[in-house]
């Protein structure tokens, strides 16, 4: 499980976010503000809200095999779009990741019955 704090205008902005289940908590000064459940494949999210007068937007974006947390205020934050679902920064990582996986996997049962 990560977590990030970061101090804006005077108030403390939590994330955590549950790297294996995909659920997260964005809570302003200690109260839960944004609760994500378990995704089942958990490619990132988007939440917008204010912290006072102050646009917020805290971005959490799928990077290869790891996650990255962004807070944007003021002017950034404002063309950020709510979603439950970003598209993953390098998927070619990803794909490439999961085809190796399977080979090896295939090349262990293949191995079980060629040398038994």
């Amino acid at each position: 499980m990560a977590s990030s704090l970061w101090e804006i205008d005077g108030h403390r902005v939590g994330l955590t976010h549950d790297f294996w289940s995909g659920a997260a908590t964005i809570s302003v000064d200690d109260t839960v503000i944004f609760r994500r459940p378990v995704k089942v494949a958990d490619s990132g999210f988007a939440h917008r809200f204010d912290v006072g007068r102050t646009p917020v937007a805290v971005r959490v974006v799928a990077d290869g095999f790891k996650f990255r947390h962004e807070i944007l205020t003021g002017e950034k934050a404002v063309p950020v779009v709510e979603s439950n679902w970003l598209p993953l920064e390098r998927p070619l990582v990803v794909v490439g990741a999961l085809a190796a996986v399977f080979a090896v996997g295939l090349l262990v049962v293949v191995a079980m019955f060629v040398f038994p």
